[in-house]
């Protein structure tokens, strides 16, 4: 056993050695230190998606620090993702981040652990969260539906692998005993636009009307949906009769909160309970799949407009598109809203008309400060 007088050395020691280490850290130049990066994945994206993130970030729409985007792509998708991957290496900063993905995935095994499941997991732990965007139909047979005549079909392999990465994350009625990726990491962000929100929907085991007009109005024809009234119509109708690259693509049209949600609370909705939204879909959510809960619906409450989750409150899905960059330039394209209009205006002019563009400034402001 050491003496008293022994402990006494040791300590005047240690100290010595303490004080000399403070010393020599005070000598070391300027170091420099790496700053951990906010790691947000962005699934099967275009150069157009990512350069309207770009535009988000650049004006601080999205206001995340040190953020890096990772265009997630996988391989078997329709899609040539050498032109992404090409945008990304030729920049001059790391904005951008290209991984493709890599395996095979078929109907039957979307649902359950498969050869992607290593890779879904992988992706989970090196990002803070995912956005997945909008784009073509769901093969109905992966939701258990027969496939309309109204039901376009042109992406399959790329809906493979974001219902599938979905239901790891997410699980589903399709298997209730998959224990999901989130039920360690609750607190991850995962946000869908249109097609994005309707994957959410779909990979938990919910299912789709197939086309709004005639499974919801009735309307068998273009003409009988321009009758509608504007806030029915979830897309420009007006194209379908006569293209114009002068008239808006979309519809804009307002939504309504049916539901309390800590993320869509009142400061979302205070300065208009009825925003516009820039809305060009004709699917809609018909079942909810597991633990997800309509927020928001059209006027009509017949379209989900906003969905989240009851459990991984950080899973969002919005079935309109604000992150369409050209809704926030003040001197955006002057464009119709119908054939015969006169008065052109920005979408931007648009939403201020319309006291909506707070809602989408909160919007973005909010899911900044998730991560």
């Amino acid at each position: 056993m050491k003496s008293s007088k022994d402990k006494i050395s040791f300590t005047k020691f240690y100290t010595l050695l303490f004080l000399l280490g403070i010393s020599f850290n005070c000598e070391v130049p300027n170091e420099t230190v790496d700053v951990e990066r906010v790691s947000i994945g962005i699934i099967n994206p275009g150069v157009g998606s990512l350069r309207g993130f770009e535009d988000l970030i650049e004006k601080d729409i999205l206001n995340i620090e040190n953020v890096q985007l990772i265009a997630i792509c996988y391989e078997m998708a329709e899609k040539n993702y050498s032109e992404v991957e090409d945008f990304i290496e030729n920049r001059d900063d790391n904005l951008f981040r290209f991984q493709l993905i890599k395996g095979e995935l078929k109907p039957e095994n979307l649902f359950q652990n498969n050869d992607l499941s290593e890779q879904f997991r992988k992706i989970v732990n090196e990002t803070e969260g995912l956005f997945f965007l909008g784009g073509a139909d769901v093969p109905p047979a992966l939701y258990m539906e027969k496939t309309s005549l109204l039901t376009d079909i042109y992406t399959p392999h790329r809906h493979y692998f974001e219902l599938s990465l979905l239901f790891h994350l997410l699980g589903g009625y399709q298997d209730t005993t998959f224990i999901p990726l989130l039920s360690k990491n609750s607190n991850y962000v995962v946000v869908g636009f249109c097609l994005g929100m309707q994957t959410i929907n779909m990979a938990t085991g919910g299912s789709m009307y197939q086309d709004i007009p005639s499974d919801l109005y009735q309307a068998k024809y273009v003409e009988d949906v321009l009758e509608l009234e504007t806030d029915q119509r979830h897309k420009n109708y007006w194209q379908d009769l006569s293209p114009d690259d002068q008239m808006i693509w979309s519809n804009f049209h307002r939504i309504k909160q049916v539901n309390d949600h800590h993320f869509f609370d009142d400061r979302l909705w205070q300065n208009n309970p009825t925003p516009v939204v820039y809305s060009s879909h004709h699917q809609a959510v018909k079942k909810t799949g597991l633990n997800i809960e309509i927020i928001a619906t059209s006027m009509d409450e017949k379209v989900p407009e906003i969905i989240a989750h009851k459990i991984y409150k950080n899973v969002l899905g919005v079935q309109f598109h604000p992150e369409v960059a050209s809704l926030y330039l003040v001197d955006g394209n002057e464009l119709k809203w119908f054939p015969d209009d006169t008065l052109r205006q920005t979408y931007y002019a648009y939403l201020q008309y319309r006291d909506s563009l707070y809602f989408h400034m909160k919007l973005w402001e909010k899911i900044g400060k998730l991560f």
